[in-house]
């Protein structure tokens, strides 16, 4: 993980839908991805999600 320049905790949301050259298995184009890097060996880490307001 550090070896990519990514801390603990570091969330990536991607600014568009998947394209061919997002080398992910399974990536479809309609989906937005997020991807998130977490070092669970001192502990459970929890991610609050405000909820959508329309």
């Amino acid at each position: 993980m550090e070896d990519l320049g990514y801390k603990d905790n570091d969330i990536i949301a991607y600014s568009k839908v998947a394209s061919p050259k997002l080398e992910a298995i399974t990536a479809n184009s309609s989906t937005p991805y997020i991807t998130a890097f977490s070092d669970l060996s001192q502990g459970p880490t929890v991610l609050e999600i405000p909820s959508r307001r329309s």
